[in-house]
């Protein structure tokens, strides 16, 4: 088990930025993550070791939609869904292209993390209401 426990300085550092930049919307239902690539190079991390990060989105006390946005190499970002029961991630990310799972989808938005964020958020609100995206 320690094996799996187990993380690198490196992601635990990558953890903390990301962690220390999460902003919460509609009254903390909805978490948006991002992950810079200047944040990937200063910890010595990999874009695999992203997938330990995505995860973090969703598991805050009240979130029902985690996003995590990470910057690409080549300019804009990949969105990433996490949701609960009840909510479609798949849904979400296929109004932007993307689509996945009913708990996890992914979409890619070229454009500003800023532009994405006022993209995905309406979306992500729609999915909240009765009847939203199940």
């Amino acid at each position: 088990v320690w094996m799996f426990e187990t993380k690198t300085m490196g992601l635990r550092r990558l953890q903390q930025n990301v962690l220390e930049g999460m902003e919460l919307f509609f009254g903390g239902r909805v978490s948006v993550l991002t992950i810079s690539q200047e944040m990937l190079q200063s910890t010595g991390c990999q874009e695999e070791d992203c997938d330990a990060i995505v995860a973090l989105s969703r598991q805050i006390y009240g979130v029902q939609i985690g996003i995590t946005l990470k910057e690409k190499a080549d300019g804009g970002y990949k969105a990433s869904v996490r949701t609960h029961a009840g909510i479609d991630a798949a849904a979400i990310c296929a109004q932007f292209g993307g689509g996945g799972h009913p708990r996890a989808a992914g979409c890619q938005f070229v454009c500003s993390r800023e532009d994405a964020i006022r993209a995905i958020l309406p979306a992500a609100e729609a999915a909240l209401l009765p009847g939203g995206s199940a």
